[in-house]
């Protein structure tokens, strides 16, 4: 997983900046009735390897989970099915969850006044648990209700981008472990875990 911290999501709320295709985008529609998302995910045919997925901002529920190719035979559990935060994606298998779409809480901060970066959140993670899989790209952030989305302090916000964006082009930046290089555009090199 790729993060630009100069290019945060919650300031792009719109899409502007994105280049996400309709096939990496699941759309929640403004409504008054909690819906929920449906998400199919699936091992590589020949891995070798489970995922232990965690969502956050939720807990979610596991209709179908399998060690083989998901088709439409499967039969999904829609009748008390078990909630978990945490589900493994077997080896070339499937996992099949559900969640409901009703969760841009509250975040507040116990470092600043509750009043200058409180914000409902609808920025959610799902990612592998085990490191190196995130850092390689098993990780996604899911935009929930984007229209209920409020922040409250946007001037803090961009202040907090402004410092990094001050601090990340500055010539101190060539003494951090990431960049020895000395070369300012090497942010290949900058981020060379998941953050998670």
């Amino acid at each position: 997983m790729w993060l630009n911290f100069s290019d945060p999501t919650l300031l792009n709320l719109d899409g502007s900046t994105s280049n996400f295709t309709s096939k990496l985008t699941v759309n929640t529609l403004p409504s008054t009735e909690p819906q929920w998302v449906e998400l199919l995910l699936t091992g590589a045919p020949k891995a070798v390897a489970a995922h232990p997925i965690h969502l956050h901002g939720h807990d979610f529920a596991i209709l179908a989970q399998g060690n083989t190719t998901f088709d439409c035979s499967v039969p999904i559990k829609r009748n008390n099915p078990p909630r978990r935060d945490v589900a493994l994606l077997p080896a070339g298998g499937y996992l099949l969850i559900a969640f409901k779409a009703d969760n841009p809480g509250t975040l507040s901060t116990p470092l600043l006044p509750l009043s200058s970066l409180t914000l409902l959140i609808g920025v959610w993670l799902m990612h592998c648990h085990i490191a190196f899989h995130v850092s390689s790209g098993l990780a996604m952030q899911i935009l929930e209700n984007t229209d209920q989305i409020s922040l409250r302090d946007q001037p803090a916000i961009s202040q907090t981008c402004q410092n990094w964006d001050t601090w990340f082009n500055s010539p101190a930046r060539k003494q951090c472990k990431w960049c020895k290089t000395g070369d300012l555009a090497c942010n290949y090199q900058f981020q060379d875990d998941s953050g998670v």
